[in-house]
């Protein structure tokens, strides 16, 4: 490719591959080997990509840390954008946890803390680098760290999408902003939380989970708690972690040197300080913590110009009074005739005793019950050591009882709402849905075109690769087919991904809809395969839903179909609409 011999796939993933190349020597340069970063061809087709990109890939080249790897040129190469950068001989870190598990502590933090210094850098540059996570950390033998793919950073005062909706990074890893489309600093220390959690735990901070399910967790879950996993884990440690993950990020550190010296010290035990040479990097709206290091006390002062709390305890006589700063408690105790007095520091309580003798009142006084007599119908004396019961007049009459008025069971109401649900299912949602398909049908019919000669219909023609055919109101071209790919993102392939570049242009005079459904990959065998939604937005989120287009205008986008091992994909059949008969061009 260009003045490059690529010799070895280093890795790859959503922002395209990493190739170990060897360049040969011109312009003075001496050659030799580096590492060769391709874009996706979709990014070289975005000319408001293009432009940016070659704008921050220049700030990039001139960043200079130990820990940043440098940069030496970018471009373009056969419609391909690329990056040249020094090669570094190590392991990434993803590779290693994959390998090893969870990191000690101190060698997490230590990586971390390398980092961060990168990050510094970048951002004291105006840079963010957008994709913080372990398979841009490359680890040589001997512990040093190097951050890469700083090629694809933002600038501040740049938009976190590109023209055609593609976002730069990795799910497992982005800030809730970064789904809102505004980025700035702080959401590099947010993705070095993450990092720092799975370098901890060995798993990420939510999971292995779906595109839909990590945002979602991204946006409103609690950061995990790494001592759930691993009990020896500070419990100052996962605070600091807790803040780094702060999903508001004024809520975050100020810097992430400042994050990696918390980390530090939350790991030894010893008090957090920030070191004056390190230029905190202030951010607008950021919140400053200040920890209250005082003792507990269970007696607090009062503050000025409330009432002291009355606080309910409970009390037993011969225990000391509590505290002044409190009111005096009311004490509920249980008296019995003979016992002990109150404490002298509590108002005297009523006492409910058990009385010894019977009391009729009406009678005339007390009435002494001699011996158990029995308490029965044909005695009205109660037995002794109970109260005599009182009677004050006539027993109360019942109220009459009201009439209620009948109301259906429960049961019943669920039985007709669940008939008018299944009512609602099998009988109006498919008519709704053959009215659809019908009235598209109807739509769309009259503006299908086809690409075919006069001597047969249009499902027997097949386009050469690289033309631009046409079916309704759509015109389609090929850019790049990549095949054989085993993963994209985070999703992996039961047998292999083709990953299909191409543009779109409305050619119609009004505006009108792409539908990424029902453009249908065929193989060597015949076989005909839908694309796979969940990978094609691993690749660009915007690439699987529907995007409306002016009059000419074009959209570069993608689709990432999923083969059985061992099979050729021949050909692609692209459609106006679902339901038209489509064009087929080879690949």
């Amino acid at each position: 490719m260009g003045p490059y011999r690529l010799e070895r796939l280093l890795g790859q993933g959503g922002m395209g591959q990493v190739w170990l190349a060897h360049a040969e020597p011109a312009g003075g340069c001496p050659g030799g080997r580096v590492a060769l970063k391709l874009l996706p061809a979709e990014l070289a087709a975005d000319q408001t990509y293009r432009s940016r990109f070659e704008r921050e890939a220049e700030l990039a080249a001139r960043l200079h840390d130990r820990h940043i790897v440098p940069i030496h040129a970018h471009g373009t190469l056969d419609g391909r954008l690329f990056i040249e950068m020094e090669f570094v001989e190590g392991d990434d870190l993803s590779r290693t946890l994959r390998a090893n598990g969870a990191l000690p502590p101190a060698r997490a933090v230590d990586i971390v803390t390398q980092t961060a210094a990168a990050l510094d850098a970048a951002h004291r540059a105006g840079l963010v680098h957008r994709d913080v996570k372990p398979s841009n950390i490359v680890v040589r033998r001997d512990g040093f760290a190097y951050l890469i793919d700083f090629g694809i950073a933002q600038g501040a005062d740049s938009p976190a999408l590109t023209a055609s909706g593609l976002t730069v990074g990795t799910w497992a890893y982005m800030a809730p902003e970064r789904f809102t489309g505004h980025t700035d600093a702080r959401a590099d220390i947010y993705s070095l939380g993450c990092v720092l959690y799975e370098c901890l735990a060995g798993v990420r901070p939510f999971g292995e989970t779906d595109p839909a399910r990590q945002m979602h967790d991204h946006l409103t879950t609690t950061p995990p708690s790494v001592r759930a996993l691993v009990p020896g884990i500070p419990a100052e440690l996962d605070r600091v972690i807790a803040r780094a993950m702060a999903k508001e990020p004024a809520d975050r550190y100020r810097s992430a040197g400042e994050f990696a010296r918390a980390a530090a010290a939350a790991l030894t035990g010893a008090a957090t300080t920030v070191d004056p040479a390190v230029p905190a990097l202030e951010h607008p709206g950021t919140r400053h913590y200040e920890l209250d290091d005082r003792p507990a006390s269970p007696a607090h002062e009062p503050a000025p110009g409330h009432p002291a709390t009355r606080a309910y305890t409970e009390h037993r006589p011969g225990e000391p009074a509590h505290s002044p700063t409190y009111r005096p408690t009311r004490a509920y105790t249980e008296h019995t005739p003979g016992g002990a007095a109150p404490s002298p520091a509590y108002p005297p309580t009523r006492s409910y005793t058990r009385l010894e003798t019977g009391m009729r009142p009406g009678y005339g006084g007390p009435a002494q019950i001699a011996g158990p007599a029995p308490y029965g119908r044909d005695n009205g004396s109660p037995p002794a050591g109970r109260p005599a019961p009182h009677y004050p007049g006539p027993p109360p009459r019942r109220p009459t009882p009201r009439t209620r008025v009948a109301k259906p069971s429960r049961r019943r109401k669920r039985r007709s709402r669940r008939l008018l649900l299944w009512l609602i299912v099998l009988v109006v949602v498919p008519l709704v849905l053959i009215g659809g398909c019908v009235a598209a049908l109807v739509a769309g019919a009259g503006s299908i075109r086809f690409f075919s000669g006069d001597d047969g219909p249009a499902s027997a023609t097949v386009a050469d690769p690289g033309v631009a055919v046409r079916d309704g109101n759509f015109e389609f071209a090929v850019l790049n087919v990549e095949s054989g790919v085993s993963a994209v993102g985070i999703e992996r392939a039961e047998g292999t991904f083709v990953v299909v570049s191409f543009t779109v242009r409305n050619i119609a005079a009004q505006p009108k809809t792409y539908l990424p459904l029902g453009q249908e990959l065929n193989d060597t065998a015949g076989a005909k395969y839908s694309p796979d939604v969940t990978a094609t937005a691993q690749r660009a989120a915007a690439a699987a839903a529907p995007r409306n287009l002016q009059p000419g205008e074009s959209l570069g986008t993608h689709l990432v179909y999923g083969l059985p091992a061992g099979t050729m994909p021949a050909s692609i059949t692209f459609r106006d609409f679902p339901l038209s008969f489509g064009t087929t061009v080879g690949l």
